[in-house]
């Protein structure tokens, strides 16, 4: 692509091995001769097209080395420095990795200094096999808010990154959700434009969609408090799963959590489970207000009704 001419030239290990050269202009013909070449191993040779002298910069090696090859197991060097340093903590044992250095890579990643409010780190081994570390921020804006894909997922092939930003491994509304998906099933010479086409990402989304929905849930029922503000940050995200995802819509429904009549304050919401719990006897229904606010939708004359009668009411503001 970048080249008008590439020679690999390779000699083996064993003692009498001959030294071989394989190049080509890249036109579909290619030519092998035996050449004189001493040490073992293999070199290639690159000679860059007049448009792309830009990758003899020391600079602009590095930094594409740093983007794409930052986490292999082995060093990649120019001019004797190697340039890649950083471990693939989504690799290693849950165990051996500190609390403070997943803080520290959620911060490479994202770009800031914010510490994430959770994460999640595992591995699948069955039907497929994948790596994976993911993070919920803090707190996110209109632009993730609004979006309408899932962009902040990095796909790595044997610890090489193939796609930054992938779209295609969560659905749209986990859009939210960080981090980076390594699989060693994935070949590396997939393109990375036809990433979506790999019958095996449709099955490595599954996957991950229900593991982010069973964490949810041990949050909710492990951690009410830190729930209840993750509900406060994503709830109206989780909200449009339940109009989009069949597949997974009964998880998400006990999920969903809403603000009761019988509530102490509008900073108290309950689940669908905890509402049927507490229901009177001979009550087979089940009542929604919206409003402006709490305090107009209770207000109203409606909801008046419902307190006379002993019988809670789901109320809700309209922006959610």
């Amino acid at each position: 692509m970048v080249s008008d001419r590439v020679e690999l030239t390779t000699r083996s290990w064993q003692e009498d091995a001959k030294a071989w050269q394989w190049s080509s202009e890249g036109g579909g013909q290619y030519e092998i001769i035996p050449v004189d070449f001493k040490q073992r191993g293999t070199r290639i040779t690159v000679f860059l097209k007049e448009d792309a002298k830009e990758f003899c910069s020391e600079w602009r090696l590095e930094s594409i080395i740093k983007k794409y090859s930052n986490y292999l197991p082995f060093p990649v060097k120019v001019k004797d420095k190697t340039i890649n340093q950083v471990k693939a903590i989504w690799t290693q044992s849950k165990s051996e990795v500190k609390e403070e250095e997943y803080k520290e890579f959620y911060k490479q990643i994202s770009h800031g200094q914010q510490d994430p409010f959770h994460h999640l780190h595992f591995n699948i081994d069955a039907p497929i096999q994948y790596y994976a570390l993911l993070y919920f921020p803090e707190s996110v804006g209109n632009e993730v808010l609004y979006a309408r894909e899932s962009k902040d997922i990095a796909l790595y092939a044997q610890k090489v990154l193939i796609q930054t930003g992938n779209t295609d491994l969560l659905p749209s509304y986990l859009r939210f959700v960080n981090g980076v998906v390594d699989s060693e099933d994935l070949p590396l010479n997939v393109s990375r434009e036809n990433v979506q086409k790999n019958a095996l990402i449709e099955k490595i989304k599954n996957s991950l969609t229900l593991r982010v929905l069973k964490e949810l849930q041990t949050l909710a029922e492990q951690n009410a408090e830190k729930y209840g503000k993750f509900w406060q940050t994503y709830g109206t995200l989780l909200k449009e799963g339940v109009s989009s995802d069949f597949k997974n819509k009964d998880r998400l429904k006990d999920l969903l959590r809403f603000n009761s009549s019988i509530s102490e304050d509008s900073s108290t919401d309950v689940s669908l489970k905890d509402y049927v719990s507490r229901m009177r006897e001979g009550q087979k229904d089940i009542f929604y207000v919206t409003g402006g606010s709490r305090d107009a939708i209770l207000t109203q004359s409606q909801s008046g009704i419902f307190s006379e009668r002993g019988l809670g009411s789901f109320v809700s503001n309209r922006s959610n």
